[in-house]
């Protein structure tokens, strides 16, 4: 069960980061520091998720969380700045759920066990 979230946490990842990827060569992105400041917010959450999903082909744990973060943060500014969400980035936050849970049944599977008294 641990490697299958871990080997389609990492394929979703790898996919997604692969897409953005491909979607700012073929626009062309922009300069962020040339940007209005809500602008460059998202440019930062997207870049954490981004990171958090290379980082958690190593570590699940902190890759997860930073993917989790980087959405609810971009999702975030999205909601202050012009009352709406995106959906799509919902996808980001679910693949670092993934390696969330992955990186829990890993620690719930080496942890010490308990002795018995008797």
């Amino acid at each position: 069960m641990e490697k299958a979230l871990r080997y389609v946490a990492s394929a979703l990842g790898l996919g997604l980061t692969a897409m953005v990827a491909v979607i700012a060569v073929g626009e062309g992105a922009p300069n962020p520091f040339t940007q209005p400041l809500p602008v460059q917010l998202d440019f930062a959450a997207l870049g954490i998720a981004l990171a958090g999903t290379l980082i958690a082909l190593k570590w699940e744990g902190i890759g997860g969380a930073m993917m989790v973060a980087g959405t609810l943060a971009f999702d975030g500014v999205e909601w202050v700045v012009n009352h709406r969400h995106f959906p799509f980035m919902l996808v980001f936050a679910l693949v670092g759920v993934l390696h969330l849970l992955a990186a829990s049944a890993q620690a719930l599977r080496n942890r010490p066990r308990a002795r018995n008294a008797g």
